[in-house]
This record gives C-alpha cells, sequence and structure tokens, in this order.
C-alpha cells in the first residue's frame, strides 16, 4: 500500500454539495452597501448625528470644566501642604532655641533667635537680651509676637510676659530677668 493518494482518491474524500457562488456574493455585497447609502436620506438620521455631535461636545466641555477644578483643587492641596511643612519645620526649628533660652542665667545672656512660625524666615528686631523685652512696646511687640505666633491679647505687660513664653523663657527665669 502506498502513502500517496492519487488525485482521484483526494476528491471522492472530499465533502460534496453545492458550492457558494462568489457573484451572487458580490452583488448582495453591492446591493447591501446601496442601500445603507441610502440611510442618509432619511431625515431623522441627519438630526440625531446632530444631536450626538452636540452632547459629545457638551461632555467634551464638561469634562474639561472637571479637569480644570481638579488642577485647582490640586495647586490649593500643593500650597496648604507647602504651608503646612514650612510651619512644621518651624515649629522644629525653633525647639531648640526656645530650650536654649530657657537655660539662661542671666537677663544680660544673649537670647537664641528664634524663626517666624509662618515663613520659617528670620525674625527681624529679635531681642538680643531678655532685658530688651522690657523696651518693646507697640508695633514692633506685636510684630515679634505674629512672627512668633503668640497672643496679642493684653496690655505691653501681658504682651511682653507673651513674648517671653514664646521664646522659652521660663517663669522662674522671666522673674529674674524682669527689670
Amino acid at each position: 500500500m502506498t502513502d500517496d493518494l492519487s488525485n482521484s482518491d483526494q476528491e471522492a474524500s472530499l465533502p460534496t454539495g453545492p458550492q457558494p457562488n462568489f457573484d451572487a456574493i458580490s452583488e448582495y455585497a453591492q446591493g447591501l452597501v446601496e442601500q445603507l447609502q441610502r440611510f442618509s436620506n432619511i431625515p431623522g438620521i441627519h438630526g440625531l448625528q446632530a444631536l450626538a455631535n452636540t452632547i459629545t461636545a457638551h461632555m467634551d466641555d464638561k469634562f474639561s470644566q472637571l479637569d480644570d477644578k481638579f488642577s485647582q483643587l490640586d495647586n490649593k492641596f500643593s500650597q496648604r501642604f507647602d504651608a503646612i511643612d514650612t510651619r512644621l519645620n518651624a515649629i522644629n526649628q525653633n525647639g531648640l532655641p526656645r530650650v536654649q533660652n530657657s537655660h539662661l542665667n542671666s537677663p544680660d545672656d544673649a537670647l537664641t533667635p528664634l524663626t517666624n512660625s509662618t515663613t520659617n524666615n528670620k525674625i527681624p528686631n529679635f531681642p538680643r537680651m531678655p532685658t530688651d523685652i522690657d523696651s518693646l512696646r507697640g508695633q514692633e511687640l506685636n510684630q515679634l509676637l505674629t512672627a512668633l505666633g503668640a497672643s496679642l491679647v493684653g496690655d505691653v505687660a501681658q504682651q511682653q510676659q507673651n513674648l517671653r513664653t514664646a521664646i522659652g523663657l521660663t517663669p522662674i527665669r522671666q522673674s529674674v530677668f524682669k527689670a
């Protein structure tokens, strides 16, 4: 027995039955295309396309507005987090100077300056010694208290006391350092 089948044997093994008519398929496809093109002649189709275009444009506009809002929120959160980060850095930065100021032994010892509680920048006109606090009044005193985030409430003596507390002078040292 041979492994090769003859052509007649191969043809005999193929299924028989009606074969596709490619000319008919082509005619039907052309007819379908022609009928589909006629859909554009239906009056409501143009209106639906215009409506779809309007809805799409409106949705694109709304998504663009939402994107803008999210960008604005992102910027606001970033600014707030930056401000919080700056304040935390100022708190950390001011911790050691407050401790150092709490250990002064004389009213003429040098104060260790603190930084602004909001900006973490050097505070201008920071008193050099505890005795300098006694001469502070008005706007200069208020600016120092504001820079340290301390209370502005009270008369000049109370505000000076608030400043002493804000820079780390302990109550015992405050009474010794007062003039």
